[in-house]
């Protein structure tokens, strides 16, 4: 990114199951698209799990990221 500053986008997933974040194509090919262009430039992804127990939502983990 310009000037020595660094662009993130944070995905946080709510599934105790999800194994891997993949932009869902199928249902939203525009958005898929530019997903992969902003990587490309050079957008980092962050994608975080959560674990629900309640009362308390917390971080868990992260995942990986697939954008093929």
């Amino acid at each position: 990114m310009g000037q020595g500053h660094q662009a993130w986008n944070v995905f946080v997933v709510q599934r105790h199951d999800a194994q891997v974040l993949r932009p869902a194509a199928a249902i939203d090919p525009a958005y898929a698209r530019e997903l992969a262009y902003a990587v490309a430039h050079g957008v980092n992804i962050l994608v975080l799990q959560e674990k629900i127990a309640p009362p308390e939502i917390t971080l868990a983990s992260r995942l990986p990221f697939d954008l093929t």
